[in-house]
């Protein structure tokens, strides 16, 4: 493969791992807010661990998963 190919290929699954990070980091961000709504109001019971949250984690998880996977991968061919 030309190296050309592989240093995008480099660049695509490090912008994988940076989304996955960056889903990761607003989905924290918002179950925290969440939480510490539900702290100022604590009549109420506010269910911050949505399916949502969930597919969010999945979803980031996967991305950094094939990112560093794949970027990996293609550093080494990159060297071969």
């Amino acid at each position: 493969m030309s190296n050309t190919f592989v240093r995008i290929a480099v660049v695509f699954f490090l912008a994988l791992v940076l989304s996955g990070a960056w889903i990761g980091i607003w989905n924290h961000q918002q179950i925290q807010t969440c939480q510490e709504q539900d702290d100022a109001n604590s009549d109420d019971f506010i269910d911050c661990e949505d399916p949502f949250s969930d597919i969010a984690r999945g979803i980031s998880l996967l991305l950094i998963c094939v990112g560093g996977i794949g970027g990996v991968a293609a550093y080494y061919r990159w060297y071969r």
